[in-house]
């Protein structure tokens, strides 16, 4: 088996919880075909090689629980289907920036924010000591200089950058020749679920296409009803959020060379019911 790929997360959310339950769960599966994954073997790594040794989070209720632990409390609300979590490093305090929208403290403890008033440590330095190889970010979406914070800390400890919310790191080209200078790879901006709004519009969209149809407007509003939803009520955090998901909508439409008139395209904001 190759090395192990050492990986740290910083927000400890939804999107977290499932992917560590994810790697978890797969981890001893060694079909070549593995449902719900899409490549089971890549260059030789598979799930097993993925190991989480950092973390970082601003919530009270997760800092200093172990990662098996803070997954799971509030106010996440990800499906559990992997209770057994191998990763036990201890959630560390990130700096807070703009990673808490203002309205988020006052929300119901169901799905609001509880910021820890203590002193966030060097995240540089964690990274360095526990020689991470990728950290990935999952601030909450809006979280510019959160996320800007947490890509230069990427650089400054030579590690590569996922970046999974639509701030535009990878797609600008000042961070994107920064990562070039310094041989680090940046991936991003957002990320795709696997059976979302997105791909369900592509379903709809690809659907009428081969029916013959002609689309003239492609609308695709999003509602839910988690922590990531209720802070996307604040609209001034969704700018880069409805370029992305457009961005994704006319991608789809690329590739089957579907003709979408230049301005008939609209996706969001979003709207949060509980």
């Amino acid at each position: 088996m190759r090395q192990k790929i050492k990986v740290a997360v910083a927000g400890i959310g939804n999107c977290a919880s499932a992917l560590i339950q994810g790697i978890n769960f797969y981890r001893t599966n060694n079909s070549d075909n593995i449902p719900g994954i899409m490549f089971a073997d890549i260059g030789g790594y598979r799930p097993a090689n993925i190991e989480f040794v950092a973390a970082f989070d601003i919530d009270q209720r997760k800092v200093g629980l172990p990662l098996s632990q803070a997954i799971f409390a509030p106010p996440n609300c990800a499906r559990i289907f992997q209770q057994e979590i191998q990763e036990q490093c201890t959630v560390q305090l990130g700096p807070i920036l703009d990673g808490v929208a203002p309205h988020m403290e006052s929300c119901h403890d169901t799905i609001n924010f509880k910021p820890s008033r203590g002193e966030p440590v060097d995240v540089t330095r964690v990274l360095i000591d526990r020689e991470v190889d990728i950290l990935i970010n999952y601030m909450p979406v809006g979280s510019e200089q959160a996320t800007a914070y947490y890509a230069q800390t990427a650089l400054d400890a030579g590690v590569a950058f996922l970046n999974c919310i639509p701030v535009f790191i990878a797609s600008d080209p000042v961070w994107e020749q920064k990562f070039i200078e310094a041989g680090l790879p940046l991936i991003g901006d957002d990320m795709r679920s696997q059976f979302g709004a997105s791909y369900f519009s592509q379903i709809l969209q690809e659907g009428l296409f081969d029916r013959g149809h002609q689309v003239l407007f492609h609308c695709q509003t999003n509602v839910g009803g988690n922590t990531d939803f209720a802070n996307m009520i604040d609209q001034s955090r969704l700018a880069s959020k409805k370029i992305s998901k457009e961005n994704v909508i006319r991608a789809q439409n690329d590739l089957r060379d579907i003709p979408v008139p230049k301005d008939g395209i609209y996706a969001g904001p979003s709207s949060f019911i509980p």
